[in-house]
């Protein structure tokens, strides 16, 4: 059992019902959270990831600050990491664009960049087998199952 890879469902904040979807017409699910079938880290897959079109829209899931991001580049994965509370965070990977920078606040629903994940593509990174976003929800320190937390 993996202490980073948690299966219980902490409470999120309290201004906060549910997690607004990052792709709300892209849902369907590649990889799942601890994906045992995942090609890269059967078992230990951090995140979620949802098939779109390269160029699709990936939105806030909630109000928060850009903690961090990594930019469009050959063999890198371009991502954002956003803050949401103390210590609850969402990251979304292999962006085609970035389009927010570090310590900018951000509203629920704003645009934060474009999907990618084409194989080989700049800001893809080496992990991809298609146009996935791949969305990761931290709790401190240990990812959890963000399936648990979206909006119905």
């Amino acid at each position: 059992n993996d202490p980073l890879l948690d299966d219980g469902k902490p409470d999120l904040p309290v201004s906060i019902d549910c997690l607004a979807w990052p792709m709300p017409a892209h849902r369907s699910v590649s990889s799942t959270f601890k994906d045992p079938k995942h090609p890269f880290v059967p078992g230990k897959h951090d995140g979620t990831d949802f098939p779109a079109p390269v160029g699709t829209p990936v939105l806030a899931v909630a109000d928060g600050e850009v903690e961090w991001t990594r930019e469009v580049a050959p063999g890198q994965d371009a991502a954002v990491s956003i803050r949401f509370d103390q210590t609850w965070f969402f990251e979304v990977h292999h962006l085609s664009r970035v389009e927010v920078a570090k310590g900018a606040t951000v509203a629920r629903g704003q645009p934060l960049g474009l999907s990618g994940g084409a194989v080989g593509a700049a800001g893809s990174g080496p992990w991809t087998t298609g146009p996935p976003l791949h969305f990761s929800l931290r709790h401190g320190q240990a990812y959890v199952n963000v399936a648990k937390y979206f909006c119905p």
